[in-house]
């Protein structure tokens, strides 16, 4: 580098935590990186950098640790640091409605302006999502500048040397500035030593963007010694704002006085780690080994997937995204602001994909997301209706009761696909399946770190796949015929015709000598629900019905089985029980779940465990209670009737 205005380092920090993370969690990233890294940056007022801090961060810091907010306000009009924009709650604006997204961005103009007097210029991208049209409404927003990576520019065909300082592009007659973030400089911040860092930076020409999450200085795996207690952080400042050929920068002030490097007009992508983590698992792997055998100029011809490919990977996670955006049309006709608040918190994006952190696999995040769309939904009249919500030809039957939500698949096994309480503001529904991950194809790797400390994209955990792997999505009243241990029949995910009634749905399916008849009525305002099955089938068979239930208890203590009134132990047990009523007592939520069965049934109950790579390592997570009741049909024929209430206790 060198004293040219055009040659800077644009250097900033980008911190957010989830819509539904643990307090604890949060306090503890809070201690370990947010307030050490800034208190540190405070103390070297000539080093110039943006921040991007998320709304649910924001939000966080307001009840607990307002004074780090008033710091950042401090470094902002001290003229040390430039705040960022972006949307509020940390959607993937990409994958949401526009009317959202400039819900989205106003809210975090808001925030800021009457907090400096001054809304932001530049914006954030959640994990750097980009799709061309969103320039338009950037632009409208009033946003002069957004953040990429230089991979996105690659794509995009431009060559190594022209992946510095900033350029134009355009969608509908609107612009709008695009910076490359550096790759190389996101792995070696903070993990090499400082000395490597300030030789790749002093032989930059042009402005060298370096933008990455805030938590990797203190909260990542070993950082927190490595950048804080044995001074990397302090180290490093010290060094940019000494070194004769190395000037720091604001982003506004510099595209204040260099003109941009002219048009260019990026792809539809992420950063490259995305366009393998969205593809299915084989084929994710054959990506990640055909890039480790291409040069570095040659991997961007290798895309991958896009982000949308996340909600075909997970279809728990499409289905919440098109019940929120579904909630979101109808809440347009109403005057109610709550609502509306609720429906762009269910948008934030961490618990709808899974690449490094837990993500989508985290319970508590799409529990968080539900709960967020039920309070949205809070109030709303008892109405039935049918709609093709996930765009499969075949629409699915709604519930609203004023207690509970039902939605009913007929096209894959006429399951109930969402089972969610209003009272407990959980949908029971909600429970992942088990799936081949791409790191699950690599059991025997070990974690891989050349240094002390290194960035969660160069280490490497061994995770066995899961013993269990699901053909279809865990839905509630699947139904299936067995014979010696064997499955019969297509039932468990044929199509279903249906009768649709008053507070009542018929769902029937017949296949040479068998058949299913199940009527579900459900009163309006009630807590209980029933399902009264007719079956015919060959004499001897076993007709089991599916119930996994995604309690928010889990494997915890505050979980409790009941067995015909009997306490039974926890909900991670593995059980086979024969028994009229299950009751299951969950004290996350005060409430209490009965299940009664007539005639009894043969209870099947374990836990549906995903094994998961995070940053921390390989966990395992409980997912739900894998639940199945069956009955043998000793003369081929039989009804069962299911009565399932709730309540608080």
């Amino acid at each position: 580098m060198s004293n040219s205005e055009e040659d800077r380092l644009l250097f900033g920090i980008h911190c957010h935590q989830p819509v539904g993370n643990f307090s604890g969690v949060v306090e503890g990233v809070y201690r370990d990186a947010y307030r050490p890294t800034l208190e540190t940056l405070a103390e070297f007022p000539a080093f110039r950098f943006v921040c991007h801090y998320s709304g649910p961060l924001l939000e966080w810091l307001e009840r607990h640790h307002p004074e780090h907010l008033g710091l950042l306000v401090e470094l902002a009009r001290r003229g040390q640091l430039e705040l960022l924009g972006g949307g509020f709650y940390e959607p993937v604006l990409a994958v949401i409605p526009p009317r959202d997204r400039r819900a989205q961005l106003a809210r975090m103009q808001e925030f800021w302006a009457e907090r400096t007097g001054v809304p932001p210029r530049g914006a954030w991208l959640a994990e750097r999502v980009w799709s061309p049209e969103l320039a338009e409404d950037l632009a409208a927003a009033g946003i002069a500048y957004v953040l990429l990576d230089d991979y996105h520019f690659r794509c995009a065909g431009l060559a190594a040397d022209e992946l510095t300082g900033a350029y134009r592009t355009e969608a509908g007659g609107r612009g709008l500035t695009v910076l490359p973030i550096s790759q190389k400089l996101r792995y070696l911040v903070p993990f090499h030593p400082v000395e490597e860092v300030v030789a790749d930076l002093a032989g930059r020409r042009g402005a060298a963007v370096l933008v990455d999450d805030g938590e990797k200085f203190g909260a990542w795996p070993g950082t927190r010694e490595w950048v804080h207690e044995r001074g990397w952080l302090r180290r490093f400042l010290a060094a940019m704002v000494e070194h004769p050929d190395i000037r720091t920068a604001r982003i506004g002030d510099y595209l204040a006085a260099v003109p941009t490097r002219g048009f260019v007009y990026l792809p539809t992508t992420s950063y490259a780690e995305m366009g393998e983590w969205s593809l299915p698992a084989a084929q994710a792997a054959r990506l990640a080994e055909l890039r480790r055998q291409m040069g570095e100029a040659e991997q961007p011809l290798l895309r991958g997937g896009t982000f949308p490919f996340f909600f075909a990977k997970y279809p728990e996670g499409g289905y919440l995204r098109q019940r929120v955006l579904a909630a979101g049309a109808e809440a347009r006709g109403r005057a109610d602001p709550a609502a509306r608040r609720h429906l762009l918190r269910a948008q934030c994006n961490d618990a709808y994909w899974h690449g490094v952190f837990g993500g989508i696999y985290l319970p508590h995040l799409r529990r968080a997301l539900w709960g967020e769309l039920l309070a949205a939904e809070a109030g709303l009249k008892p109405a039935a209706w049918a709609a093709d919500l996930d765009g499969d030809g075949f629409p699915e039957h709604f519930f609203r009761t004023g207690e509970a939500v039902f939605a009913w698949c007929p096209r894959d096994g006429g399951v109930l696909r969402e089972l969610s309480l209003g009272a407990w503001g959980v949908n029971l529904g909600d429970v992942l399946a088990r799936r081949l991950e791409a790191y699950h194809l690599r059991p025997e790797e070990a974690e891989a770190a050349a240094q002390d400390v290194a960035t969660i994209h160069e280490r490497g955990f061994g995770v066995q796949p899961p013993a269990v792997l699901d053909s279809h999505r865990l839905s509630a009243f699947r139904d299936s015929f067995w014979v010696d241990g064997n499955q019969a029949g297509g039932f468990a995910q044929g199509i279903y015709r249906t009768e649709v009634g008053a507070w009542s749905l018929l769902l029937q399916r017949e296949e040479a000598e068998r058949a299913v008849a199940k009527e579900f009525q459900m009163p309006v305002r009630e807590r209980r629900f029933a399902v009264r099955y007719r079956v015919r089938a060959p004499a001897g068979e076993t007709f089991r019905v599916s119930l996994p239930l995604a309690l928010p208890a889990g494997d915890s203590p505050a979980g409790e089985l009941m067995v015909d009134g009997r306490g039974a132990g926890g909900f991670g047990q593995e059980a086979v029980v024969t028994a009229g009523e299950l009751a299951f007592r969950d004290r996350v939520v005060s409430g209490e779940l009965r299940l009664r069965s007539d005639p009894p049934a043969v209870w099947r109950l374990a836990p549906v465990r995903t094994p998961l790579r995070t940053e921390r390592g390989a966990e395992a997570v409980m997912q739900g209670l894998d639940l199945s009741g069956s009955w043998e049909l000793t003369v081929g024929e039989g009804e069962v009737t299911l009565l399932v209430s709730w309540d608080r206790r």
